[in-house]
């Protein structure tokens, strides 16, 4: 195996059975339809991914997604995603604010898609809108004030207070934070003045 090829606990069900199936002829087995079938679903691929978490080892996200629904599977990925949140939270609020995939990798490559792993982001960004726990996760906390009567806002991934003008322009503090609650990209933040 090369340095470009994935592990095998890297790899879909899918593309375990496809890789099955090319090692084989490469080495000079003859297949009969029946046993191709039969290797495009691998049965033990679970077992695998199974190991592989016990062992540590990085198993992508659209890998575990194949078993979620099962207790050990949604537990990894709920531990992958608090590990990420940790991380490199501006990352994460990206994928929660955008409002579709496309907008997300625009925003994380700066208008760039070929600098980045497109396929990498899009599973990221899957996850992270498509899975049940990110709701619960603890709130961030926002602040906002009022400044030479123009209302401003400034999250954790912000250094400074940023202006919020159109809708915000001209309210009292109790409506600006009232208008930003009720913004869905803002469902998991508390916002103090």
């Amino acid at each position: 195996m090369t340095k470009s090829e994935k592990q095998l606990w890297e790899m879909t069900s899918k593309e375990l059975g496809k890789w099955n199936i090319k090692q084989l002829k490469m080495a000079g087995a003859k297949l009969s339809d029946k046993e191709i079938e039969q290797l495009k679903n691998p049965t033990d691929h679970k077992y695998k991914i199974q190991n592989a978490v016990k062992q540590n080892k990085f198993v992508p996200f659209k890998v575990l997604k194949e078993y979620a629904g099962e207790e050990w599977a949604d537990k990894t990925i709920a531990r992958k995603l608090k590990g990420i949140r940790k991380v490199n939270l501006e990352l994460f609020r990206a994928a929660q604010k955008a409002k579709n995939v496309d907008e997300f990798i625009s925003k994380i490559s700066k208008g760039k898609p070929e600098t980045v792993s497109v396929e990498v982001l899009t599973d990221f960004y899957n996850t992270i809108v498509n899975h049940p726990d990110i709701e619960n996760e603890e709130k961030e906390i926002a602040f906002v004030r009022i400044k030479n009567g123009e209302p401003q806002v400034k999250f954790p991934e912000n250094k400074n207070f940023t202006p919020l003008t159109g809708q915000f322009s001209n309210k009292s503090l109790e409506k600006v934070i009232s208008g930003l609650k009720k913004l869905p990209a803002n469902k998991n933040t508390e916002f103090r003045i």
